[in-house]
Formats: C-alpha cells, structure tokens, sequence
C-alpha cells in the first residue's frame, strides 16, 4: 500500500541576523593622503631576493620544466637527480624541492644549465 504524500509545508526564508552593536561607518580617504611606496631597486627584484613559491608550486614547476610525473617525494627526488644535485642537497623534501627551484631560476651562480625538457614519444 502506496504511502500519503507528505503535507506541504511552505518555505520560509531564513530571517538576516539582527545587529546589536554601534552603527558602522566607512570613512573615504583620498588617494593622496595615502603614502606612495618607494621604487624598488633592481636588487630587490633578482630572483634572489624573493621566496621560493610553496612546495606545491614548485613541485608542479618541476613537473612542466623537467616533464616529471609522479609523486610529490618522487618528482623532487626525479629533479634533484636530473640536475644533479647530491641527494643530500637538503635536509628534507621542501630543501631539495628549493635546492632544485634554485638551481633552475639562477639562485646559484655557478651552477650548470638545466638538462632540456624529455621529448614524449
């Protein structure tokens, strides 16, 4: 035996929260009052002097620019191996994963060019 449908019940939105606190205002300040920031000098824009990117970004760098696949742990390991580095560059995966970034964006001054990019057959 088929069951009733269940009444229907209307639908009633959810009411806004009430505010209790002190109105709030915006204050609009003029462009000028704000202070302009001081150009940056060559030496702060070279590759040196800025972070390298989460370990995340510079996993999925390797990958494109050495066309490695795999695992976080197996693509920094790949890397470090492909540009050899001694596999004791760092004392864990994020030292390697940024010994190998070094390395490829001219951190290192010294250090040998990449190897190209492996063809796919």
């Amino acid at each position: 035996q088929a069951r009733p449908p269940p009444p229907a019940t209307p639908a009633t939105p959810a009411a806004p929260a009430a505010w209790d606190g002190p109105p709030v205002y915006a204050e609009a300040v003029p462009v000028e009052a704000t202070p302009a920031a001081p150009p940056l000098s060559p030496e702060a824009l070279s590759p040196s002097a800025t972070a390298a990117p989460p370990l995340a970004h510079i996993v999925a760098g390797l990958r494109l620019e050495l066309g490695l696949s795999g695992s976080h742990v197996q693509v920094v390991d790949q890397a470090v191996a492909e540009l050899g580095l001694p596999r004791s560059c760092g004392s864990g995966l994020v030292e390697r994963a940024r010994a190998c970034w070094n390395l490829l964006h001219g951190e290192e001054a010294d250090a040998p060019p990449p190897p190209p990019p492996r063809s796919t057959p």
